[in-house]
């Protein structure tokens, strides 16, 4: 376990046992082979943060997103991470602020990363430490790379199958029976 952590780019030490507030979409981006236009990066995002706490014995994550995907609660534990999910009409930026309120003075105790200015500055405001999200992505990185965890390739999207012309006939067929049955 790393008893501290020194970021010579941010200009602080924090307690590795710090509990984090993620910016996950902000994250995202610095994370090699992850992408915000891949529908299943904030899963993936997920499956490496939780491998960090377990090697990094990290105490307490909660990830923050913008809009849920269909077919995702609001709020999720999945392992050692609390997954958030902003409410239509909110952003992942309110709702880390709105945490932060709800803190208190305990926010002093926790790391806010972000790439987004005024969630840091909320976080500063609020006595919570701050890390950029590009700081916190080598940091990610490097605790994988020690543990021997494999960080996940981008996943390459399966090619279109051409139809043969059979096939194209057959589902002409289908769409005409379906025009024919409802002509009736």
């Amino acid at each position: 376990m790393i008893a501290q952590t020194i970021d010579r780019r941010e200009g602080f030490h924090y307690n590795a046992s710090m509990p984090l507030l993620i910016d996950g979409h902000n994250l995202i981006p610095n994370i090699p082979g992850l992408h915000l236009s891949d529908p299943d990066d904030e899963l993936r995002l997920v499956e490496m943060l939780q491998t960090y706490v377990r090697t990094q014995q990290r105490g307490p994550v909660e990830c923050y997103f913008d809009k849920a995907p269909a077919g995702f609660p609001r709020s999720q534990r999945m392992g050692a991470i609390q997954v958030q999910f902003a409410p239509p009409g909110k952003t992942a930026d309110a709702e880390i602020e709105a945490r932060l309120a709800q803190l208190g003075n305990q926010a002093r105790n926790w790391v806010v990363v972000s790439a987004d200015q005024r969630v840091r500055r909320a976080a500063r405001a609020a006595g919570a430490r701050d890390l950029s999200s590009e700081a916190f992505a080598q940091e990610l990185l490097s605790a994988l790379k020690r543990a021997n965890a494999p960080v996940k390739p981008r996943l390459e999207k399966p090619e279109d199958r051409k139809l043969s012309s059979d096939e194209v006939e057959q589902w002409l067929d289908m769409f005409r029976k379906g025009r024919s049955d409802d002509d009736r």
